[in-house]
């Protein structure tokens, strides 16, 4: 007689020997005991991403997506794209925490996911991260003066300030007036390769910035100041042959801050060449539709695309736009809600 076991999710009992017997389940239970148990219980919740508006997740499709993302997990390290060959570490964890991050957008996603391409790269954007605060803490230690070294500063202050008193030994003193000597030396050197003299004030005429800025400290900077440094000068080159130079460089601050304003704090994937500019024109074409007031058959012949392909482009922009745009009324809590 065999023992009957109950579905946790439906409630049905069945022979327990019935669970055993379907292959992609039994792979399906040994990718997931392979992973660690961190990433074993975001990974059955990321495959909820992958199920189809319509139908239900193939097991068969759910055993080669959890083997991917094991593949991926178990290389230990992240690869945004596998064209540039940049890889940083990435354990379990992280993998984890990337998954996490996507199920808590989700309503931003486009689902139902084809891929593991967005979910890497958050995965590298973390990893990336992480690794630049790693450098800023070498750097910094680097930066920091070892104690019990000649010239460094201590409890009492700095090592040549400190004299010897009347009652010291001789040779204690004679240590300490050398300190304080080659203390001056290495302050007067410093000063002669920056182009200033010790005088304070007469030397402020004579300093030579390229020295100066030369031995300055580099100071802490951050990724984003330098993409929006990028973004800025993009904009400002992109309007400058249709607007001019002056009307460019006063518009592009504004646009950049519009950018910002929009997509700021999010870890969004912005897409480039071919995908970049049908995008583009799938938004316009929308917008011809829904403001401009032409037609499906006016705007097949001013895109040049099949009057079905416009419908399609019109049914997706409009699906992009509702999940965009605020619920007012609770209209998708009356109705279940749509993700």
């Amino acid at each position: 007689m065999s023992v009957r076991i109950t579905c946790p999710s439906c409630g049905t009992d069945f022979p327990a020997e019935a669970g055993l017997v379907e292959g992609d389940a039994k792979r399906l239970g040994a990718v997931l005991a392979g992973m660690e148990p961190v990433l074993g219980r975001a990974a059955l919740q990321y495959l909820h991403l992958f199920k189809p508006a319509k139908t239900s997740l193939r097991l068969a499709r759910a055993v080669r997506l959890l083997a991917e993302l094991a593949d991926l997990a178990d290389a230990g390290t992240v690869c945004r794209d596998e064209r540039a060959g940049v890889r940083r570490p990435a354990a379990a964890e992280l993998w984890a925490a990337g998954i996490e991050q996507m199920l808590m957008q989700r309503d931003r996603l486009v689902l139902p996911l084809a891929n593991h391409n967005y979910l890497r790269q958050i995965v590298f954007g973390m990893a990336d991260a992480a690794e630049a605060a790693a450098e800023r803490a070498r750097a910094g230690a680097a930066r920091r003066p070892a104690t019990g070294r000649p010239g460094a500063r201590g409890a009492g202050g700095c090592a040549h300030q400190r004299t010897a008193l009347p009652g010291q030994p001789a040779r204690v003193r004679r240590a300490r007036q050398g300190g304080v000597r080659q203390a001056r030396g290495r302050r007067q050197a410093a000063l002669r390769r920056c182009g200033m003299s010790e005088d304070l004030f007469g030397g402020a005429d004579q300093l030579d910035p390229a020295k100066a800025l030369e031995h300055l400290q580099v100071p802490r900077t951050h990724r984003w100041e330098g993409t929006l440094r990028d973004m800025l000068d993009a904009v400002t080159h992109a309007l400058t042959e249709p607007l001019g130079t002056e009307q460019a460089q006063r518009l592009a601050p504004a646009v950049v801050l519009t950018l910002c304003d929009t997509v700021g704090g999010s870890v969004c994937y912005l897409p480039r060449g071919a995908v970049l500019h049908q995008a583009i024109r799938d938004a316009q074409l929308f917008h011809d539709w829904r403001y401009g007031g032409l037609l499906p058959p006016a705007l097949a012949r001013k895109y040049r695309l099949a009057v079905q392909t416009v419908y399609e482009i019109i049914a997706r922009q409009r699906e992009l736009a509702r999940r965009q745009e605020p619920d007012l009324f609770g209209f998708q809590d009356e109705t279940g809600g749509s993700t």
